[in-house]
């Protein structure tokens, strides 16, 4: 080989050694990014951003499981937008076939899964069907469409890519039914008060405002009378949805039990606040929660209080049940600020 032959290949060498070192440190930043990700928003966020890199995503849709293999959550976007919590997807609480998820797979063992859409060696693909599974479990399934055929290394990113958010679910999973109500998909009210005590304190140590709302369904009781609990309990899980989806990414929102439901806002002053929980009220005042062959028509009311210095969670949220105290005794399906000489 000549000398000009020879620094060619040195050069050839040397450029795949700096590609494989950028492939390797976008994947550790990937890793992390969707290690500090607890949170369906945030991984469905991450997963659309880390996908972006790749190539335009013309369609991105990510359905999470439950236990059952139904479908509780579905978080789309038709390009580069972010994904969106979609609370009225056709699939949403679908039992998922299992045999269409081994159609998608490749098993080497009983216990190893893997998308053969990313196991085929070549290129040219550009929609991609990916089951995730944790072990012999189907966590999720994850749709992908970008605007033009990956390539051979896209495609090996991508894988990376895929099991990073087969981690991040499996994670999100687990915290989930630790952390939060089975029903509505809410924090439980014990991690609730804890992070609201942190922001509490955070809050206080920066002088920066916070408001928090306390929501009660109005007559909740009469729809368990007239329809029995199964519609409640579709009622509880619809409010929760929309609850989540009208609330802002820093919102943090929980079922403190039953029929009430609380939420607080970082960095958001009452009157703020109280333009969050009107448009929760008009989600649920809006649409009626369908239960098998019956659509329930329901409102909810809000109480809004700003956190003041030397306050403690019980404070505030006791200022928050007052001023919902008020908007029950003013007829329902409304939002109230807690009065000047409460606050």
């Amino acid at each position: 080989m000549t000398s000009v032959g020879l620094a060619l290949e040195l050069w050839r060498v040397r450029r795949r050694e700096r590609r494989a070192a950028e492939t390797f440190r976008e994947m550790q930043n990937t890793m992390h990014a969707f290690a500090e990700s607890f949170e369906s928003s945030a991984i469905a966020a991450r997963g659309h951003e880390s996908a972006q890199r790749l190539a335009p995503v013309r369609r991105f849709d990510l359905y999470l499981f439950d236990e059952n293999i139904r479908v509780r959550e579905v978080w789309s976007s038709g390009g580069a937008a972010a994904p969106v919590l979609d609370d009225v997807h056709p699939r949403l609480r679908e039992t998922i076939q299992s045999d269409l998820l081994d159609r998608l797979t490749a098993t080497e063992t009983s216990r190893s899964f893997a998308p053969l859409q990313l196991q085929e060696p070549g290129r040219g693909r550009r929609k991609f069907h990916l089951p995730l599974f944790s072990g012999s479990r189907a966590i999720g399934y994850w749709e992908l469409e970008f605007d033009a055929p990956l390539s051979r290394s896209g495609v090996e990113r991508l894988r990376g890519l895929y099991r990073a958010l087969t981690d991040a679910v499996y994670a999100e999973e687990n915290f989930r039914l630790a952390a939060r109500d089975v029903l509505s998909n809410l924090f439980l009210r014990r991690y609730f008060d804890g992070r609201l005590a942190g922001e509490i304190s955070r809050s206080s140590r920066y002088g920066h405002a916070l408001a928090v709302a306390v929501f009660d369904l109005d007559h909740f009781k009469d729809v368990n009378d007239a329809h029995g609990h199964s519609a409640g309990d579709e009622v509880i899980r619809a409010f929760g949805s929309r609850l989540q989806s009208a609330l802002r990414a820093q919102d943090i929102s929980a079922r403190r039990g039953g029929e009430e439901f609380a939420a607080y806002f970082p960095e958001t002053d009452a009157d703020t606040a109280r333009k969050v929980c009107e448009r929760v009220r008009r989600h649920v005042a809006d649409r009626p929660v369908v239960a098998g062959d019956v659509a329930i028509s329901m409102t909810v009311s809000a109480g809004i209080a700003a956190w003041r210095p030397g306050d403690s969670a019980d404070a505030v949220l006791a200022r928050a049940d007052a001023a919902l105290y008020r908007a029950k005794e003013s007829g329902r399906n409304r939002s109230i600020v807690a009065e000047p000489d409460a606050e």
